[in-house]
């Protein structure tokens, strides 16, 4: 994808419902910590609102395109690979990996280096999708025995999903304790099981304005609802590294 393309979907992002409410998360987890040096891992986009809390904001992401357009931005940028950071250890007090670990070839690797890059003390946050049935019928591979799974078509791809106790394992091995796990997308999982791989490649569903402006809604309203002990479609985990 070039840069011009990165841009314009970018742009077309900036409004898409999903997107919004993922950077707003991302914006009051970050607000609970006094701002200092923080990592992205993913879009570059979703890094501006650390910056605008001002947070001194590293991007590490996998496309060239994606970078270079996020260098434009004036955004610290660099090319690299999730599962083996180009960053000093303990750098950081705050990380971020956003919908990241599911398509990872080694997810554990990638909690490993966001454990290396944290501080003591610091805080990680992961959004995953949660691993909640019915799931639909077809061929699957278990990824681990611990519930994860792949499809074994590799036509239709679908990224890993997790439960509390895969997530507690990935913490565990990689010596971060989890601060909190709680749901995302309780209200709309139904509707949002048909678009979520779309989501995760970066392909923005075509959705109409009306359509849109009623799904940002119903996100605001969930936003303000005690919901995050019920099944949602992902999970959103804040982890620590200890002092």
């Amino acid at each position: 994808m070039s840069t011009v393309e990165i841009q314009r979907v970018a742009a077309a992002d900036d409004d898409h419902w999903w997107y919004r409410e993922r950077r707003a998360l991302l914006s009051r987890e970050a607000g609970r910590l006094v701002a200092g040096r923080a990592l992205h891992i993913g879009a570059a986009r979703d890094a501006r609102v650390l910056i605008d809390q001002g947070w001194e904001t590293v991007v590490i992401g996998t496309s060239g395109a994606d970078v270079d357009a996020a260098r434009c931005d004036g955004v610290d940028a660099r090319l690299g690979d999730p599962e083996a950071l180009p960053l000093e250890d303990g750098e950081f007090g705050f990380a971020s990996a956003l919908d990241v670990l599911p398509t990872a070839v080694d997810d554990r690797a990638v909690v490993a280096e966001l454990a290396r890059v944290l501080r003591p003390g610091g805080v990680a946050f992961v959004t995953v999708p949660n691993d909640v049935g019915p799931r639909r019928p077809g061929p699957r591979v278990a990824t681990r025995a611990d519930g994860r799974w792949a499809p074994l078509d590799p036509a239709n791809p679908l990224p890993r999903r997790y439960r509390r106790a895969s997530l507690a394992e990935l913490a565990e091995g990689a010596g971060l304790t989890i601060d909190r796990v709680r749901c995302w997308n309780v209200l709309l999982r139904p509707a949002l099981r048909r678009h979520r791989a779309r989501l995760l490649d970066g392909t923005t569903p075509d959705l109409s304005p009306r359509t849109n402006r009623a799904l940002r809604t119903v996100s605001l309203v969930e936003r303000r609802l005690p919901l995050g002990a019920l099944r949602g479609d992902s999970f959103l985990v804040r982890l620590r590294k200890p002092m």
